[in-house]
């Protein structure tokens, strides 16, 4: 079998932006904007892979290391599984990306504000994007052949094309960022 058409799509745009991102260290905040569709698709395309992930693979195919902290309400931090980082991307917020060495690291916030019957008590959580999108490729059986390697490098050129501040969100100064200050 293989990725269901609309998932190869989503993989092979994931994958061209990563190709992108890797060629701009840096740390970049992530806002929402309606102004421009190329990094909402990629937030739409990141959210409806990870939820075809969590109802579609048995929970014990899901328990993958995932490189990246899981901060929770008490400050403590833990590893994530592939579970628990679509988990956070289905129900959190993305704050902030980080591009260095080579890798892509997305931050998200929690979405819950609180309350009595709050089960869920994390704030925030960073993982290795780079990894997860290798997964998530595993996962749902990413084709690899030369048609989709056609089809990513046709899209990293209509992004360059379209131009970098269309992927890439406003960047932080290196001295301006505070481990944490995106990621409450």
């Amino acid at each position: 079998m293989g990725a269901r058409p609309e998932q190869q799509l989503a993989l092979n745009f994931l994958a061209a932006i990563h190709h992108l991102w890797v060629q701009h260290p840096g740390s970049y905040t992530v806002e929402e904007s309606t102004d421009d569709l190329v990094p909402a698709l990629a937030q739409m395309c990141i959210k409806a892979l990870a939820a075809d992930v969590r109802d579609g693979s048995p929970s014990g195919e899901q328990e993958v290391a995932i490189d990246g902290q899981l901060i929770q309400d008490d400050g403590a931090a833990v590893p994530l599984t592939l579970r628990d980082v679509v988990n956070k991307i289905i129900h959190g917020t993305p704050t902030l990306v980080e591009v260095r060495d080579g890798k892509v690291l997305l931050h998200f916030r929690n979405n819950f504000t609180g309350g009595r019957n709050r089960v869920d008590k994390w704030t925030h959580a960073w993982f290795s994007g780079t990894q997860l999108l290798g997964e998530l490729g595993k996962e749902l059986f990413k084709h690899k052949d030369s048609r989709a390697e056609k089809r990513e490098w046709e899209i990293a050129r209509l992004l360059e094309t379209l131009g970098v501040d269309r992927f890439l969100p406003t960047a932080i100064g290196k001295n301006d960022y505070q481990p944490g200050q995106y990621s409450p």
